[in-house]
């Protein structure tokens, strides 16, 4: 008789070793899962960093860029080049330093 209620004491402080390694594996498992939670968390702040950074820039282009692509490719329908651009481009700009300097009276025109 006690001899089995040696062995029922092992058995119970083996149990219990058992017990308490299986707490200590579910806090280290619990450490891990936190801080998994804060990797992901971070990940999720980038992903929203780059959402916001990708709807900024398709803004730029719809509003900024995308303009000046069609202009570009009605110019090229009207069949001007590079050259008849820039031409247009001289002949405002110089009437436009023209009436500037008629204006200031630097110049008489006619």
């Amino acid at each position: 008789m006690a001899h089995e209620l040696d062995d029922i004491s092992r058995l119970l402080g083996n149990l219990e070793s058992s017990i308490g390694n299986l707490g200590k594996r579910f806090d280290r498992l619990e450490k891990r899962m936190d801080e998994r939670d804060g990797t992901l968390a971070d990940i999720q702040t980038a992903a929203s960093d780059l959402s916001d950074n990708v709807r900024f820039m398709k803004e730029a282009i719809d509003s900024d860029i995308r303009p000046v692509v069609d202009d570009v490719k009605r110019w090229r329908l009207m069949g001007m080049g590079a050259i008849g651009i820039v031409g247009v481009g001289g002949a405002a700009f110089g009437s436009s330093v023209l009436y500037v300097l008629s204006q200031m009276h630097l110049i008489k025109l006619p």
